[in-house]
């Protein structure tokens, strides 16, 4: 359980999505979030295990050697509906990763990630405030009366915990060190095949943007509706009412990605010049809208009998919510309007910190130049930076 870092009151319990490599056992990426684990948290802590991680580092202030990054070739994952999405399954096929789930009901195929989570777990559980698998865990113990650190206070103690591991001996991997192991890995030790310069993403940006949840949508004169919100802006106006050349009879449809943390945005992948590009809502004056509050005031406005729900009728419901918040009991109104602004804050930050990211390297919005037919939806590196394939005994 966590606390709102303003008031320090508890706002909700925190969610860690995290990757491993099996071959090292190093932990090549995370994400720690207030929501339970979806497309989103997929979606950054794939990411974050592709791209270097001198900017969490330095986000948190924590110096520390953490040298692990790169493509993966393969992702081994359970069933969750997650990993199920057309999210990854997009991604994985634009960066050539291919993707294996492990038998329903058969954990031990999931052996590495289930050990290192029951051992990150024991340790996070020594925390005040720490939660427990079911109710009657608990006992009298109650975790928000308890609570004491922030979302950032949290994830700066996961990865001191995460520093921690990698300088530790493992006896999965002849008692060394998961860093060491990894590195050894590079040069092609313990009978690894020797993969020289790690496979990195050209364009970190469009990294970011191909991770993000993702929709199919036709194109029509009013622009494209996402759960019951318009997007409008002038480069969708070749694509207006677009047959799919595969059948005629039926509408094209785009792809789109969408940030849930600024649902005022989405992002459009277009065909022809091979590149996303912002597009707002129609009504540019709409205020940033995380999803998890657009879906708060829908379901809002379904509890008061309102049948017939539009976009106007959502972003009017903001006040009208917050007051029937504010003449809650005092300690459930403290505790909603905590986790609201919390929740609020961090997705406000998260999509800034995200579209000045976009922002500082998109490219342009229109081009002059017509399409190169020879392009293709991966961008291309050079071939020093190109790694051969290792094999590895994925049932190790």
């Amino acid at each position: 359980m966590v606390v709102d870092e303003e008031d320090r009151i508890p706002i909700g319990k925190g969610w860690i999505t995290i990757l491993i490599d099996i071959w090292s056992r190093c932990v090549m990426g995370y994400y720690v979030t207030l929501e339970a684990p979806g497309d989103l948290s997929l979606g950054m802590a794939m990411c974050h295990a592709i791209l270097p991680k001198e900017e969490t580092l330095k986000q948190l202030d924590y110096e520390a050697q953490w040298p692990v990054s790169g493509f993966m070739w393969t992702v081994m994952a359970d069933n969750a509906g997650e990993f199920h999405g057309n999210m990854l399954e997009l991604a994985a096929k634009e960066y050539t990763v291919e993707l294996r789930f492990r038998k329903v009901k058969q954990p031990q195929y999931g052996a590495h990630i289930e050990s290192y989570l029951g051992k990150l777990s024991k340790k996070l559980r020594r925390i005040p405030g720490a939660t427990r698998e079911g109710k009657d865990a608990l006992g009298d113990y109650d975790p928000a009366e308890h609570a004491i650190m922030t979302l950032a206070e949290l994830e700066l103690y996961v990865l001191n915990l995460l520093v921690e591991y990698h300088g530790s001996p493992h006896s999965g991997i002849h008692d060394m060190p998961p860093l060491a192991m990894f590195k050894e890995g590079l040069k092609g030790g313990h009978g690894a095949t020797p993969i020289g310069r790690i496979r990195r993403p050209a364009d970190a940006t469009k990294l970011r943007l191909d991770f993000l949840p993702a929709e199919e949508r036709a194109i029509s004169e009013k622009g494209v509706v996402i759960d019951y919100v318009w997007y409008m802006d002038d480069c969708l106006q070749r694509w207006v009412n677009a047959k799919d050349p595969d059948d005629i009879g039926n509408s094209r449809k785009f792809l789109f990605r969408r940030d849930p943390r600024d649902i005022t945005r989405i992002y459009f992948w277009d065909p022809d010049d091979r590149v996303y590009k912002r597009i707002r809502t129609r009504n540019v004056t709409r205020p940033s809208m995380s999803l998890w509050e657009f879906t708060a005031l829908r379901k809002f406005l379904e509890i008061q009998g309102i049948k017939h729900i539009d976009e106007d009728l959502i972003f009017k419901s903001r006040a009208a919510r917050r007051k029937v918040l504010a003449d809650a009991a005092t300690k459930t109104r403290k505790a909603k309007a905590a986790r609201d602004r919390e929740r609020t804050r961090r997705a406000s930050a998260g999509a800034s910190t995200f579209q000045n990211q976009v922002s500082d390297q998109a490219p342009p919005r229109e081009s002059s130049q017509p399409p190169d037919s020879s392009e293709t939806s991966s961008p291309s590196l050079p071939d020093d930076s190109i790694a051969t394939p290792y094999t590895m005994n994925w049932d190790d």
